[in-house]
């Protein structure tokens, strides 16, 4: 079990999993295709997005969408396949999101769809709060708080 930055090879499992979970991930409820993706993985350094996957017995199992802004490191996205679900495999990306924060000196942020319940009850578990609402987007921004 490994977790890395996303390479070319994951891409068509990446786009998979998110088309099968688009409607949890984000507000503009669309699904993507490979050439999509590879465009936006193409500008990651202009964006400041970092794309993580990760592996389970050396398949892909998940991915952690990260965002570096000017005064925050920004969970866009993290979702693991059902069938690798209750692995511990998203806390794994979420410890991995910790690190990178930390590695850049930045609070850790996530953006959770209001209606997804599931998802902002998992971030508390993981030590997430709400600290704002958004209106224009309809998520909640929650932030990591540390011991």
């Amino acid at each position: 079990m490994g977790i890395q930055e996303s390479k070319k090879e994951d891409f068509k499992e990446i786009v998979k999993l998110w088309n099968q979970e688009y409607k949890h991930l984000t507000t503009s409820k669309i699904k993507i295709s490979v050439k999509k993706f590879e465009n936006w993985y193409n500008f990651r350094e202009k964006t400041g997005y970092i794309y993580y996957s990760i592996r389970h017995k050396n398949k892909f199992a998940g991915l952690l969408f990260l965002q570096k802004k000017e005064k925050e490191l920004l969970i866009k996205a993290v979702a693991v396949k059902k069938k690798y679900r209750n692995l511990n495999l998203g806390g794994r990306l979420i410890k991995k999101a910790i690190e990178t924060s930390k590695r850049f000196n930045l609070p850790l942020m996530a953006e959770v769809l209001v209606n997804n319940i599931d998802a902002i009850n998992w971030f508390v578990t993981k030590r997430f709060f709400i600290i704002k609402f958004n209106k224009k987007t309809s998520d909640w921004l929650m932030m990591y708080f540390s011991k």
